[in-house]
């Protein structure tokens, strides 16, 4: 039979409880919330189950230094992977959608009043980006005010906390405001 002093289920739990909140802050899991509710969450492995890895094992101070330097380790290499795949995966579908815009200019001799306007005929439902675990949708906005829309258009996403990605057709151009 086990003792308390031979567990690993609260320095596990408690690193597992920080990572998830890492997840939760960097994949905006819950956008509007998702820094209340991961500061909830690294709160409770961070100050509450951290801690008892010095009353359930029998070298404490070495478990909660592994725990904490692993977790640490993480969020300094977490950001940059995750930011990185999902500019990219969100510029590919961006490419994609680019694509379809001028498939239906060539078709209609203008572009669309929205990006609704594509579905179902072009696509088979609106592109989402890959921030948010796919709660996000791109903007799109007809650059010319006259009816025949045929001058271009801005093709937007939001990459996070206060930075926007535009797409200016047809020039072809990229720019991030942040």
């Amino acid at each position: 039979m086990r003792r308390p002093g031979q567990s690993i289920l609260f320095p596990l739990l408690a690193g597992l409880l920080l990572l998830l909140g890492l997840l939760v802050l960097q994949l905006q899991l819950f956008p509007g919330i998702q820094f209340v509710i991961s500061s909830v969450v690294l709160l409770l492995g961070a100050v509450l189950l951290a801690p008892l890895t010095f009353i359930y094992n029998r070298q404490p101070l070495r478990a909660y230094l592994l725990t904490t330097t692993a977790v640490l380790a993480l969020a300094v290499v977490l950001p940059f992977v995750l930011a990185g795949w999902q500019a990219d995966v969100s510029r590919r579908r961006a490419t994609a959608l680019i694509q379809v815009l001028e498939q239906y200019r060539a078709r209609q001799g203008h572009y669309p009043d929205s990006l609704a306007q594509l579905v179902p005929a072009y696509l088979p439902a609106e592109p989402r980006t890959a921030y948010a675990l796919g709660q996000y949708t791109f903007y799109y906005r007809p650059d010319a005010a006259d009816t025949a829309r045929a001058d271009g258009y801005q093709l937007g996403y939001d990459e996070g906390l206060l930075v926007q990605s535009f797409y200016h057709g047809p020039a072809g151009s990229w720019h991030s405001d942040d």
